[in-house]
């Protein structure tokens, strides 16, 4: 199942819009529902998420972008898994437009 607007994610993360879908994945705003912070969640999508070679490739990503400190580079504070197994990266949210526009 993807994720969708509204949902709740391990009962810390609520998510607000939809920032963007690709081939592998979407990305969402999300309100940390205790601190009532912004975040950007980054999911594999679900059909995907069943090849263990793209999760292994996903966890590296968030594992290489988590060493990056730049101001020019998202941070990433963290990676989860859903309960259904749907694994997805924790980044900062960052307002703005987007490098397309």
């Amino acid at each position: 199942m993807r994720p969708q607007v509204g949902q709740l994610i391990n009962n810390k993360y609520r998510l607000a819009r939809l920032l963007g879908d690709g081939g592998m994945g979407s990305v969402f705003e999300a309100k940390h529902e205790v601190l009532g912070s912004s975040v950007a969640l980054k999911f594999l999508h679900a059909e995907l998420a069943k090849r263990q070679g793209l999760v292994q490739r996903f966890l590296q990503e968030a594992r290489v972008s988590a060493k990056i400190q730049s101001q020019h580079v998202v941070r990433v504070s963290d990676v989860e898994q859903t309960p259904q197994g749907l694994p997805f990266i924790v980044m900062e949210f960052l307002n703005g437009k987007s490098l397309q526009a």
